[in-house]
């Protein structure tokens, strides 16, 4: 090879280089704004799901006051009743036997439940 061709292969070689290096120079911008952008939409996003969490916990704080009153109502008089209830059955079962095999075996509380129901199975305050 002469010199002139070397030089200008030598020239061809950098001219591919430097359009590759503007091709990846590019390829760089594209991709850091498509990531810029990336971070800018899970900010939002993210923001946006802490208020929504923090109005929902907001609107559950308001609601636990009455949430506990009816606890305290269903623990101080609908459980009473409702063993008194139930005991009164059993007493009428032991008199009248057809109740005692029909009616009260098919609707008694379940083994799981054992009898009626107590303070302990309610939930804690």
């Amino acid at each position: 090879m002469s010199q002139p061709e070397l030089y200008s292969a030598h020239d061809s070689v950098d001219s591919e280089v430097q359009e590759l290096r503007q091709e990846l120079q590019k390829a760089n911008r594209v991709f850091s704004t498509q990531m810029t952008a990336l971070v800018l939409c899970l900010t939002v996003f993210n923001f946006s799901a802490n208020i929504f969490i923090y109005k929902q916990l907001s609107y559950i704080n308001r609601q636990q006051p009455d949430m506990q009153r009816s606890i305290d109502n269903y623990l101080t008089n609908t459980v009473p009743q409702m063993n008194k209830f139930y005991e009164e059955l059993r007493a009428y079962a032991k008199n009248n036997r057809d109740f005692s095999e029909k009616v009260l075996q098919k609707f008694a509380p379940s083994a799981a439940t054992n009898g009626p129901v107590t303070s302990a199975q309610a939930p804690k305050k």
